[in-house]
């Protein structure tokens, strides 16, 4: 078995290393990896979805200005800490750039992930349509 990658599960139903299955459902089709997955996994709890609408809104923040404006703004009642957690997971997903200035941490939204989603499958449906095709049902 290669090391990290899963293969087909076994008889008793678990997956096991070897060949290109996810250790969660032993299914592709519902399991994605690599920067997609990272992406939609960020994208999928909602105080991470509603820190990347303060950070599209004002594009620059401190990490204390984004506190700040979650609390008041939203009255999420989280500690800096745990708001840090859910940044690192945004910055995982390339979905946050951070940099340090002086003694603040400055945090920038970056729109490129979800721009390269939205091309992949959105976009394409759009173009479909335009042609005078039609999208695919689901």
């Amino acid at each position: 078995m290669a090391g990290g990658e899963w293969s087909a599960p076994d008889v008793r139903g678990t997956c096991h290393q070897g060949g290109g299955r996810s250790p969660l459902t032993c299914n592709r089709m519902v399991a994605y990896t690599g920067p997609v997955d990272t992406v939609f996994k960020a994208l999928a709890d909602p105080t991470r979805r509603l820190i990347l609408d303060e950070l599209s809104e004002r594009r620059s923040q401190t990490l204390y200005e984004l506190c700040v404006r979650l609390t008041m703004k939203h009255k999420v009642s989280m500690s800096r800490q745990a708001i840090a957690k859910h940044l690192a997971i945004l910055e995982d997903a390339a979905l946050v750039r951070s940099s340090r200035r002086g003694r603040y941490k400055v945090l920038v939204f970056n729109d490129a992930p979800i721009r390269r989603i939205a091309e992949r499958w959105v976009m394409r449906v759009i173009r479909e349509q335009a042609r005078g095709g039609v999208p695919h049902a689901t």
